[in-house]
């Protein structure tokens, strides 16, 4: 650590010259803020420093808490005009969460040689950075330090958070009618009624099409194929008879409270989606795993019959927390959940993404990695991506993408191992 200031409000001093200072440094090259509450008034105080940073080729990165809507939606407009057209920045908020406030005050610099790290009790408003009296420790270090490179990974965790969503126009217009909303429910002590969790995004940041001219030539290709379009009808009945294998299963689980009644059941339907019907060879080399105790499956079906009407990113996230550790991953989650409603849910693994990525997909590339909210944003992508091929399901659009890889399109021999 080369050196540390310790910084309030004074006379003599507001801890947002300090902020305008480092923002002004042509050698910036990186910003990370993460804070509790963000206004206007805090923006108004940093926005010509922010507009330098960024005509300097700076990158950045902005967290705000939404929690007892302190967090005014003027503040979030102005950022996201001025951060949403510059490549490399992030705007996102953290969706409130019961008996967890989103709550940090942070401040990162990264220089060339050098990160400074700022830490205390100053939000982005006008009170933080001007008038409140607050306090923070500002620290000057090594970016090849154990302390930033700490600073970054917890940044890098807020933005890997299911409570974190990358702001765009959807997501903004709602925390506005929100905040409207929740004004007249704020209580002396800033408590709410209800706190804000965004609804399911209608266009995705992650995806605008791009590469038209080569998909066109593709689909013009994929429509007068033969292999190809006698591979989407077989995946067509086989989702066909892996819905029917589901809802027996969920007949007989709503029809008997125990277990051991069902128990065969559960295999038998497992092994044919495992080795029949489902395509993925993760799912298939994981299949063991559920075989030898389908109990964790079987609490995924009745989850997910329970809640029709869940969102993409909820049903996921809690899906996987049920299958982890049981060979449960988000593979078979998606397929799973795809099964069960396949006008809604698409199929991912990292074979489309990474296809999906030729034409403007810039989300994770690795299913294996994926939680709720990156499945939302990818099935959100994959639903703009049929819509604009005319393709007439998510079955078809993934057996689309399967053929531009070139793999062989013939039907793969598994044997079925597991018996009861």
């Amino acid at each position: 650590m080369e050196s540390s200031i310790l910084e309030r409000n004074d006379n003599h001093h507001k801890i947002f010259h300090s902020i305008r200072n480092y923002l002004e440094d042509e050698t910036l090259d990186t910003v990370y803020i993460a804070v509790a509450f963000l206004t206007v008034g805090g923006f108004n105080l940093i926005r010509d420093a922010l507009i330098k940073a960024l005509d300097n080729g700076a990158k950045l990165s902005i967290i705000a808490g939404t929690d007892f809507f302190q967090t005014d939606p003027q503040s979030l407009r102005s950022l996201f005009e001025l951060l949403d057209s510059r490549d490399g920045c992030v705007l996102g908020i953290m969706s409130a969460a019961k008996h967890q406030v989103f709550h940090p005050k942070l401040y990162c610099f990264g220089l060339v040689e050098t990160g400074v790290i700022s830490i205390g009790s100053a939000n982005l408003t006008g009170g933080g950075l001007n008038s409140n009296d607050e306090l923070s420790i500002t620290v000057t270090v090594s970016k090849d330090s154990e302390e930033w490179q700490s600073i970054m990974r917890t940044f890098e965790s807020y933005t890997e958070s299911n409570r974190f969503w990358k702001l765009n126009e959807d997501v903004l217009s709602e925390y506005e009618e929100a905040h409207q909303n929740a004004s007249p429910q704020l209580s002396k002590n800033n408590q709410l009624v209800d706190d804000f969790e965004p609804a399911p995004r209608r266009r995705s940041k992650w995806f605008s099409l791009t590469n038209t001219e080569n998909l066109k030539t593709l689909l013009n290709r994929y429509r007068e194929s033969g292999p190809a379009s006698e591979y989407y009808l077989r995946t067509k009945r086989n989702y066909s008879k892996a819905h029917e294998h589901i809802e027996d299963l969920v007949k007989e689980i709503q029809a008997s409270p125990k277990w051991l009644n069902f128990r065969p059941q559960a295999i038998a339907a497992y092994n044919h989606l495992a080795f029949d019907y489902w395509a993925s060879d993760g799912i298939y080399g994981q299949a063991w795993r559920v075989l030898d105790n389908p109990k964790p499956f079987v609490d995924l079906l009745k989850m997910l019959s329970d809640n029709p009407e869940g969102t993409a990113r909820k049903l996921f996230d809690t899906a996987l927390r049920i299958g982890r550790g049981h060979g449960i991953g988000p593979n078979a989650v998606s397929e799973t959940m795809h099964t069960m409603y396949p006008s809604k849910f698409c199929v991912v693994n990292s074979r489309t993404a990474k296809v999906l990525a030729r034409f403007g997909w810039r989300g994770k590339k690795s299913s294996s990695s994926f939680n709720g909210q990156d499945y939302s944003e990818f099935n959100e992508a994959m639903i703009v991506f049929k819509d604009f091929c005319k393709f007439e399901s998510l079955n078809q659009t993934d057996a689309f993408l399967y053929f531009t890889t070139g793999r062989s399109l013939a039907e793969p021999v598994r044997d079925i191992r597991v018996t009861y």
